[in-house]
């Protein structure tokens, strides 16, 4: 079985189309990464120990910037978005699809500029090997700050919310479901981790195509049509 090495850095588009062709695959996490994710997390740590006014982890989103959140209720914050977000509709996408995404995401937040722990990183890495797929709407993201909606989707299911396929069976992920012996759909409780973190990005809407040329030939405003020309979408 082949094993993908995650480091931020040298995953290729043959290791996608590995993924998305539903060949079984493994995956982990370099040593480097590990220490880079270390890193940022230290540096997390010591802004929330030392008081600092950090959007989105510290304070509220968006028109709430300027509220500052207790310490006790900086976990809250966190679940909150993910729930909040958690706003799709329609089929489920194919597993295939949701389990390239959980690469693509996993292997952005092992650069080290997220903030979350290894702990977290090992787990997402656990439960990949183990067969299990978040349950993901297709429809419902915003657009406007990649994949909203659907990476919400995923992160609820890490968090013992919604469902996921487990070597193929659907089930639910709650506490009750974890508590079965040969259950892998355990939650997994963060401690005022970035879970923005986990819902920025675009691994799920991301074309695999190139472009139509008539959209930027409507619309050709600078910048637009040499993308195009690159395969860049």
């Amino acid at each position: 079985m082949k094993t993908l090495h995650l480091d931020g850095a040298s995953l290729s588009l043959d290791d996608l189309a590995t993924l998305a062709r539903g060949t079984e695959v493994r995956i982990d996490v370099t040593p480097a990464a590990l220490e880079a994710v270390q890193r940022s997390r230290e540096l997390v740590e010591e802004r929330v120990r030392g008081g600092d006014v950090v959007y989105g982890l510290t304070t509220g989103f968006g028109k709430l910037k300027n509220v500052a959140i207790a310490a006790e209720d900086l976990d809250r914050l966190q679940e909150n978005l993910v729930l909040s977000h958690c706003c799709g509709v329609g089929e489920p996408m194919p597993a295939r699809e949701v389990r390239v995404a959980q690469v693509l995401r996993l292997n952005g937040l092992v650069r080290g500029y997220s903030g979350i722990r290894v702990e977290l990183v090992e787990a997402l890495v656990r439960l990949f090997n183990a067969g299990f797929v978040p349950v993901v709407p297709q429809q419902g993201s915003v657009g406007a700050s990649g994949d909203l909606a659907p990476l919400a989707h995923m992160a609820a299911t890490y968090m013992g919310h919604g469902e996921a396929w487990v070597r193929g069976e659907r089930q639910p992920t709650g506490e009750e479901n974890s508590r079965r012996p040969s259950s892998t759909a355990r939650p997994f409780s963060s401690r005022h981790s970035s879970k923005a973190a986990k819902v920025t990005g675009a691994p799920l809407s991301s074309r695999t195509r190139r472009s139509r040329p008539s959209p930027s030939a409507a619309r050709p405003s600078m910048g637009r049509g040499d993308p195009r020309e690159r395969g860049v979408t």
